[in-house]
């Protein structure tokens, strides 16, 4: 299967987890193969009850997943009770909506949205960076709650980015904190200062008419001046990413420090790697692709965890592109896990690139190395201690 097929795949499989917590304790995984159907015969999205509950089921238009549907539950069947036990939310009442929010949904299908939930649906539809990396959302009658589920699959083989930077950003690592800086810098600034307003025209860059006006003033002074200082530029681009590494050096010594091995691991994830990605308060996040289902708010108030985490450690190591990446670890007694993967780029360094973004940090899963990642250790973790 190809990599497009493989995310299909995977969010064939979020529709699965969809309805599993949408049918009640009493109904057994059979009853799925009917919805199943009923979704694969009307791809163009929908909004239907579940059996004689009051639980809705919504969805929007899946018809680049249509002919993925039945294989994630002919996965599920294979083994239904441990399926049930890291997909399903157990707490969930009977009368509730369930969305699977990852494709468009038409007017007509809002239509048939029940009215008790409407407003909530139009409201996420308008927001949808307020729900981070759900990929469903269960709204409970007559509660304000709401539950969030991020499905997790690994069958992909290729690296999984956690997060990216390109801002300054201060991690509070003990004992001393630590700023990691992105963007284009102060140099780079410097290196258009004296470009004439006479000289910022498409004709002076490798960019089309159509690509260039588009860009805004800094932009487009960066556009001519990688054009006209080619040897120059390069230099400079150059030193900026030497400057990155020196800077991912100091952020590893900040990270590693024996006595708060695990302070310092709470705060890169809470910060950086997973953290951000479920930060709505007002949101109760779960996450699939564990032995249970994670919890992971539970997971981020009650942080007791840290004194699990006995070491932290980082190395710089080749990546497949040749560059270097800077590898965080820490280790729960013996057992070694990799956190992410670290690996700074200078976007848009090319002429004929548009987006002039400077240096970013891209933080990634680190499944690569070959060792547990920070999806295992949270599983870990979670199962100790909750």
């Amino acid at each position: 299967m190809n990599h497009d097929g493989r995310k299909r795949d995977s969010r064939s499989f979020e529709i699965i987890v969809g309805l599993i917590n949408s049918i009640s304790k009493d109904q057994g995984l059979d009853v799925l193969d009917k919805y199943i159907n009923h979704i694969y015969s009307n791809p163009e999205g929908g909004c239907f009850k579940i059996g004689d509950t009051d639980t809705f089921f919504l969805y929007g238009d899946i018809g680049s997943l249509r002919m993925y549907l039945k294989s994630g539950l002919n996965q599920l069947k294979k083994s239904p009770n441990l399926y049930i036990s890291s997909n399903k939310i157990s707490t969930l009442s009977n009368s509730k909506l369930v969305w699977h929010t990852d494709f468009k949904i038409s007017d007509d299908v809002i239509r048939s949205v029940p009215v008790t939930y409407i407003e909530k649906v139009l409201y996420y539809i308008k927001n949808k960076s307020d729900i981070g990396k759900a990929d469903i959302l269960i709204f409970e009658l007559n509660s304000e709650n709401i539950n969030a589920i991020s499905v997790k699959t690994y069958s992909d083989k290729k690296e999984v980015k956690l997060s990216q930077q390109s801002q300054e950003v201060t991690y509070d690592f003990k004992p001393h904190s630590v700023s990691l800086v992105g963007g284009v810098g102060k140099d780079a600034k410097a290196f258009i200062e004296n470009i004439c307003v006479d000289d910022i025209v498409p004709e002076n860059t490798l960019l089309s008419d159509r690509q260039f006006y588009k860009l805004s003033l800094m932009n487009k002074k960066f556009a001519v001046a990688k054009n006209k200082n080619p040897n120059e530029w390069e230099r400079l681009c150059k030193e900026i990413e030497l400057d990155a590494y020196r800077q991912l050096e100091i952020f590893r010594n900040g990270f590693v420090a024996k006595k708060y091995a695990g302070d310092n691991t709470k705060e890169l994830i809470l910060k950086r790697l997973i953290g951000e990605q479920f930060s709505k308060s007002h949101i109760n996040y779960y996450m699939t692709g564990f032995n249970k289902i994670i919890n992971v708010s539970k997971f981020f108030d009650n942080t007791s965890w840290v004194n699990d985490i006995s070491e932290t450690f980082g190395e710089f190591r080749p990546s497949s592109n040749g560059k270097l990446s800077l590898v965080l670890y820490c280790f729960v007694g013996e057992k070694k896990y990799v956190l992410t993967k670290i690996e700074p780029s200078f976007d848009g360094y090319q002429p004929d690139v548009s987006q002039t973004k400077g240096i970013v940090y891209y933080f990634q899963e680190g499944k690569v190395i070959g060792i547990p990642t920070i999806w295992n250790l949270i599983n870990d973790l979670y199962e100790k201690n909750y």
